[in-house]
């Protein structure tokens, strides 16, 4: 929406989302967060402080908006390669998500999102502080703190770009409805975050994050009058579960996982004695070691057999 944005190299940029939670599912009555958060959340005007029941509601729906309360799940970074948009969700203890994060930023001359000059910057150097030195790892042109808004010249707030000079900000689901995008909050929108996370974990809130990354990708081909991204290429490789032979090598012993795969696979299909024959010979060849003494083999050949019915 300016001549600055299209002159950009989309490759050059990293598009970047934050999720965060409340720091604990329950706020204790009898902490430091309590009395600190009760105080926050008085009536600023008489001085009078919220029911305790009243604090802990209020500490599940917003605590996760205010600094000191909050505590990062995941970080979705995507970029442009060759005219695709690759996306990743970081997930993992908060302290090694934002060191991920910092160091995949580096890589990048600009970063892009929706009010990440306002919030998800300041927030990865606040939380980021509580582990390490963030000047240490994260590039000076992306930290916020005590900086004017020419020197963050290569941060891409698109919030700030789509207001302009207008008085007020709109949402991401507000811009993309602007211009036409798909809107990223379908299953899950920011109120809903925290208490997915406590209920049920990061999962949900990673595909999620994921989608925002998507939105912010195309706010900012929009805003350059570009085509956008119908969707991206997934970098977070799926977990795979070992093979039944990997296991055997890998384990050492035949756990119950591996009766259940091999009594499947017998069922599927009824194997006549020379086939069982085979797949002992096989399965054996991945129990069984070179450094196993004789009453070792024996024993594991013995626990094949019974697994094979021979």
């Amino acid at each position: 929406m300016n001549r600055t944005l299209k002159l950009i190299n989309e490759e050059s940029v990293l598009f970047f989302d934050i999720e965060v939670v409340r720091k604990n599912k329950e706020l204790d009555l009898n902490s430091k967060e309590f009395e600190l958060f009760q105080k926050k959340t008085r009536n600023k005007e008489t001085d009078q402080y919220l029911p305790d029941n009243e604090v802990v509601e209020e500490y599940k729906k917003k605590a996760a908006l205010k600094m000191c309360y909050m505590k990062v799940v995941t970080i979705g970074v995507g970029f442009i390669k060759k005219g695709e948009l690759h996306v990743k969700a970081l997930v993992g203890e908060e302290q090694d998500v934002l060191k991920e994060f910092c160091s995949i930023a580096n890589s990048f001359d600009y970063v892009c999102g929706a009010n990440i000059l306002a919030y998800d910057l300041p927030v990865v150097s606040v939380q980021g502080a509580k582990y390490f030195d963030v000047t240490e790892h994260l590039v000076d042109r992306f930290i916020t703190n005590a900086k004017k808004s020419w020197h963050l010249d290569r941060v891409i707030d698109l919030m700030e770009i789509f207001r302009g000079t207008h008085y007020a900000n709109s949402t991401v689901d507000e811009m993309c409805y602007h211009f036409d995008i798909p809107s990223p909050k379908s299953d899950l929108d920011g109120s809903m975050v925290s208490e997915e996370y406590w209920t049920n974990g990061v999962e949900k809130i990673a595909t999620y994050v994921k989608q925002d990354v998507l939105a912010n990708a195309n706010l900012f081909k929009r805003m350059r009058f570009e085509p956008i991204f119908d969707g991206f290429i997934d970098k977070n490789t799926p977990i795979e579960k070992p093979s039944l032979l990997h296991s055997l090598y890998s384990g050492g012993q035949i756990t119950k996982e591996i009766k259940d795969e091999v009594e499947k696979l017998l069922a599927k299909k009824k194997p006549a004695k020379k086939e069982k024959e085979q797949l002992k010979d096989l399965l054996l060849s991945h129990y069984q070691s070179k450094g196993d003494k004789k009453a070792d083999k024996e024993r594991k050949e013995q626990e094949i057999n019974k697994l094979l019915n021979l």
